[in-house]
């Protein structure tokens, strides 16, 4: 039986977690360079398909994507030349060769906006789980200053999430935007 979430049979207009680890968990960012080439490839490539990409968190041996997609095969198209842009570039400057990501990426459809907003606030989240006592909207690896409006990246959308936080408190959306994301985090710790 396959593993869960490999099979991707994509449908159109609709939300998608996507993320992917190295092979046997090595880290797959060594430098700062290194995370901006993948954040180049992957703007790159971004606007030549209609993805639009609403969170992202890239950490030292994994990473996480939210995107939108229209045509079911847009997100097919992204990650195969996402994964085969930076996995050459990364082959050759560390002089590797083989593999640099475990297996295929993993594809998970959102479901509800409970669930687009949980998986952002995860994605977001991301550099606290992985260092416990560090600050996410301080790590710079994300997408997460782009709804502070600390940082402006045009290929990163962020109006639908926003919108949401909009709808209850159209003043104060950032500091809500915030505390949900200190009570998901909250809640992961609860769970262990």
């Amino acid at each position: 039986m396959p593993r869960k979430y490999i099979i991707k049979v994509y449908k159109p207009n609709a939300y998608y977690h996507i993320y992917n680890r190295g092979v046997e968990k090595r880290a797959i960012f060594l430098t700062p360079e290194d995370y901006k080439k993948f954040l180049h490839f992957l703007k790159e490539s971004i606007t030549r398909t209609e993805v639009c990409m609403v969170s992202y968190c890239l950490m030292h041996n994994h990473y996480h994507l939210l995107v939108y997609q229209q045509n079911p095969r847009d997100i097919t198209k992204l990650m195969r030349s996402v994964r085969t842009k930076y996995s050459s570039n990364f082959n050759y400057k560390y002089d590797r060769v083989g593999c640099l990501f475990q297996s295929s990426y993993r594809a998970r459809i959102i479901k509800s906006e409970e669930d687009l907003l949980a998986t952002s606030a995860y994605i977001h989240n991301n550099p606290y789980r992985d260092k416990p006592g560090s600050i996410p909207k301080k790590y710079q690896y994300t997408s997460l200053p782009e709804y502070l409006g600390t940082r402006t990246t045009t290929w990163v959308n962020t109006q639908n999430i926003i919108s949401i936080f909009k709808q209850h408190n159209s003043v104060f959306w950032i500091n809500d935007y915030l505390k949900y994301h200190e009570d998901k985090r909250k809640e992961r710790m609860d769970l262990g």
